[in-house]
């Protein structure tokens, strides 16, 4: 069912695209789309993969990391929120947030941009 309804419209592009976008919308659709083509994909596509991984894995740790000063500080008291220390987690969240937007549309935009040939369509990854 899946191999009918998708071959011959995927190019490698698009699969690597998607693989991008899966890893900026969620670490879970990341984890599907990703693992999907690591397992069935060829080896630009688990290249791609692992790339994305690995964005993926340092934003996680600098939201992770940030989000223990923040709970650490909540812990403290009401004082927290009017101090420079929740000031400074503020501006770092939000760096953190442009960084990673700025990040995976470049990224995006480079797939995009690929020189492909058209008349190659990914069939590799929907046979079985």
């Amino acid at each position: 069912m899946i191999k009918k309804m998708f071959y011959g419209k995927w190019t490698r592009k698009l699969i690597n695209v998607l693989i991008w976008v899966a890893g900026y919308l969620s670490f879970v659709a990341y984890v599907i789309a990703g693992g999907y083509a690591i397992i069935k994909g060829n080896e630009q596509q688990k290249l791609t993969a692992k790339r994305v991984f690995i964005v993926v894995l340092l934003f996680l740790a600098a939201t992770a990391a940030l989000d223990l000063i923040n709970n650490f500080g909540a812990m403290s008291g009401n004082s927290y929120y009017s101090s420079w220390v929740y000031d400074f987690y503020l501006s770092m969240t939000r760096i953190v947030h442009f960084a990673e937007i700025g990040v995976f549309g470049t990224f995006i935009i480079l797939e995009l941009l690929k020189k492909e040939d058209p008349l190659i369509v990914e069939a590799d990854l929907f046979d079985e």
